[in-house]
């Protein structure tokens, strides 16, 4: 149902995710499994659908140490914090490049979960730069 192999294509890479939408063509449960095992076998802080060749707005990445979460629809709501905090970013669909960048230190952000239920989270740090990432 999902592909295991990730994307390196720059264009497949650049579409614009469409919006998930929650149906039966479409397995928020599945997809999350998906998700998990796919960042477990790489050893990877997340991963987005678009790297697996799953257009939609759908990425899962660590929001505190011990939990790990799929976004369905994130948005990024508001800069918390607007200091930019330079580090160095690592990509799944690009091993071999490491870039140091500039982010914001601490981001408000919503999305839903595999229930549809709305979560606003503000997070900071290392967890923000993974949500922007």
């Amino acid at each position: 149902m999902f592909s295991n192999k990730i994307v390196t294509d720059k264009s497949l890479l650049h579409r614009k995710s469409a919006p998930y939408e929650f149906n039966d063509d479409h397995h928020p449960d599945l997809l999350s499994a998906h998700i998990k095992k796919m960042v477990k076998e790489n050893n990877a802080f997340g991963i987005s659908g678009v790297q697996f060749n799953y257009p939609f707005r759908v990425f899962g990445i660590y929001t505190t140490d011990s939990k790990f979460e799929v976004l369905f629809n994130p948005e990024l709501v508001s800069i918390a914090d607007e200091t930019l905090v330079s580090d160095d970013e690592g990509c799944l669909s690009f091993p071999d490049l490491i870039l140091k960048i500039k982010r914001p230190k601490s981001i408000v952000v919503r999305y839903q979960n595999e229930d549809q239920e709305w979560i606003s989270n503000q997070l900071d740090g290392y967890y923000a730069r993974g949500f922007l990432h």
